[in-house]
């Protein structure tokens, strides 16, 4: 077995342990996937992109930010602020049509008062669907 094969097989048990632990935390009433859009392909396997195991729960992670990014970007329009995807979330959409295989965040950036008034706005405007 090679680095890059030790490497994969400690993440998809790295992966296999925080699914059990956040099957664990998930709230009871929380919505099924199937009520929730699903934007990520073959989301229920695991793939090699770009050398790198991507698993599905890494795909469900990609999903559920994919949802959270749509609201927040639903917020930022209704309100007319301007927000930039940046760092890993601009190169990943520019360069992977999508997420960096790699990559399990999302990255935003705004001005300063643009955010000050989307902290005003945030508890009463923002409804994630995950």
């Amino acid at each position: 077995m090679n680095y890059s094969d030790s490497i994969n097989e400690l993440l998809k048990t790295q992966n296999k342990l925080l699914e059990r632990m956040n099957s664990l935390l998930e709230r009871q009433n929380q919505p099924s996937r199937n009520d929730r859009e699903v934007f990520v392909n073959d989301i229920d396997h695991d793939e090699m992109r770009s050398g790198f195991l991507v698993t599905s729960y890494r795909k469900k992670l990609w999903n559920v930010q994919i949802n959270l990014i749509n609201e927040f970007a639903r917020v930022c329009k209704k309100y007319n602020l301007r927000w930039f995807a940046f760092y890993g979330t601009l190169l990943g959409a520019a360069r992977h049509k999508g997420f960096i295989p790699w990559d399990d965040d999302l990255d935003v950036v705004m001005l300063r008062p643009t955010m000050k008034n989307l902290e005003k706005l945030l508890p009463s405007n923002f409804n994630p669907t995950m």
